[in-house]
């Protein structure tokens, strides 16, 4: 029996798997999807962020926030300041 590591596959790869399972999803559904891949291990964390960020979408109320975050280099506060 072979076992499967995620962290053998390779972060394009693993890019693409992740734009798939995506497709037709809301923007809150996939943001919760990337939230957990990236979680999955460390290889999957970059290409998980790197669409996770691809588009922000910031309302009038939580932008003043996400850019102090930004500005002050606190990239947790900046997350949860995203819609």
């Amino acid at each position: 029996m072979v076992c499967f590591n995620p962290n053998d596959i390779p972060y394009e790869i693993a890019s693409c798997i992740f734009k798939c399972a995506l497709e037709g999803l809301s923007y809150s559904e996939a943001k919760g999807n990337l939230l957990r891949f990236q979680l999955v291990c460390k290889s999957w964390s970059k290409p998980a962020q790197q669409l996770l960020f691809k588009d922000v979408q910031l309302s009038f109320a939580n932008s003043t926030s996400f850019i102090q975050c930004i500005q002050h280099n606190v990239p947790q506060q900046a997350t949860s300041a995203v819609k």
